[in-house]
């Protein structure tokens, strides 16, 4: 008796099994999926994503989860539809959350992307509330940065992005100087991140920080590490030593995009979940 009902069930295609699966888990998420919901937003649409976050309750198979909900989101965001990115971008963190990848780049969808759906491509709004809205939306993507940083506490990858949104967003050195400081410091070390910091205090006058602080990196580096960077950093050092501010130079540091993760994950080893 026992073996025939086996052989019942082997015979029921996976597909049914699948779908009552994904019926259950679906009802057991709904108050994770409600938890993330952002106010006022249709999102009818997600009930059909119940398979994915039950799939993410299996254990091992959080990962095809994640990477499905995250076709997911980047077909939303391909539609512009502001409440559905960003759920189920979130949604991705929760269920892969020792993955820098997914943090920077749901958080860079909400502080570059969301803000222009909101006052349009046309830049209709007046200036006064396109900039609040660039504002909110960036404090929206720095939250998810430092909830990220709870779950990947040696990553620099994390920290560096919150460090580029308060200097080039938020139009705030000193948090930012502060979080490339953080960046560095992590065990990878980054020598771009000390430059940075460097760059950024020449920047706001404080030229003796500057020198003490590319002193100490360069003394802890082996130049070998990264020739270019060492290279860049003895330069500055050599100007400062004679009291001129090599920042009054043309120094295009920051790049009008934000860096690609695959040069952040390259360099710091925090692979995606591919």
């Amino acid at each position: 008796m026992h073996a025939g009902s086996s052989s019942s069930m082997a015979r029921i295609p996976p597909f049914f099994l699948f779908i009552i699966a994904s019926f259950l888990v679906g009802v057991l998420t709904l108050p994770l999926r409600r938890e993330i919901q952002p106010p006022e937003q249709d999102l009818s649409e997600l009930d059909g994503l119940g398979q994915a976050v039950i799939i993410g309750s299996l254990g091992g198979l959080r990962a095809l989860a994640a990477d499905f909900l995250w076709l997911q989101t980047n077909y939303y965001w391909q539609q512009e539809n502001h409440g559905l990115t960003e759920t189920t971008a979130r949604t991705v963190t929760r269920l892969q959350p020792d993955f820098p990848y997914f943090w920077i780049e749901a958080s860079r969808m909400i502080i570059y992307d969301m803000p222009v759906w909101r006052f349009g491509k046309d830049r209709t709004a007046p200036k006064s509330v396109e900039q609040r809205i660039r504002r909110e939306q960036a404090e929206r993507g720095l939250e998810l940065l430092r909830e990220g940083e709870k779950f990947a506490p040696e990553s620099a990858a994390l920290p560096a992005e919150q460090a580029r949104v308060y200097w080039t967003v938020l139009d705030d050195p000193e948090m930012a100087q502060e979080y490339y400081r953080i960046a560095y410091e992590k065990p990878s070390h980054r020598a771009l991140y000390a430059r940075l910091r460097a760059v950024i205090l020449m920047d706001l006058g404080r030229d003796q920080e500057a020198l003490m602080w590319l002193r100490r990196v360069l003394a802890g580096m082996d130049p070998s590490d990264n020739p270019a960077q060492y290279s860049l950093m003895q330069s500055y050092v050599q100007e400062l030593q004679y009291g001129r501010n090599p920042r009054m130079e043309t120094d295009p540091v920051v790049p009008q995009r934000p860096l690609p993760l695959l040069e952040i994950d390259a360099d710091d080893g925090e692979g995606a979940s591919s």
